[in-house]
């Protein structure tokens, strides 16, 4: 900025107004997030990666929140985290796969 050009004291902008109000709304995801959801739901979606994800679950060698980061950048983070256990990855994989019984519900 050149010395002769003084900005507002207050600052460039009134408040609540930005220097483009006709630019993207609030909330919408940019091109790059909605790239790696759409990559991320391909993954979980595709059923012989839920298949062996449960087959590593139920061996336990899944790696510790490699299906949980999944699920979440495909689908979103839930609005509040609840610690469900160690079988949780499991029983997640199983329902997903479609894999309960009825002795199961």
């Amino acid at each position: 900025m050149s010395p002769e050009k003084k900005q507002p004291a207050g600052g460039q902008f009134a408040p609540g107004q930005s220097g483009n109000p006709a630019g993207r709304p609030k909330g919408t995801p940019n091109k790059a997030t909605t790239e790696v959801k759409e990559w991320a739901r391909s993954i979980f979606d595709d059923p012989l990666v839920q298949k062996e994800t449960l087959r590593l679950a139920q061996i336990g060698k899944l790696p510790p929140g490699v299906f949980t980061e999944l699920l979440h950048y495909a689908y979103g983070r839930p609005p509040m985290m609840v610690d469900l256990g160690p079988r949780a990855a499991v029983s997640i994989a199983r329902l997903l796969a479609g894999d309960f019984t009825e002795e199961d519900e």
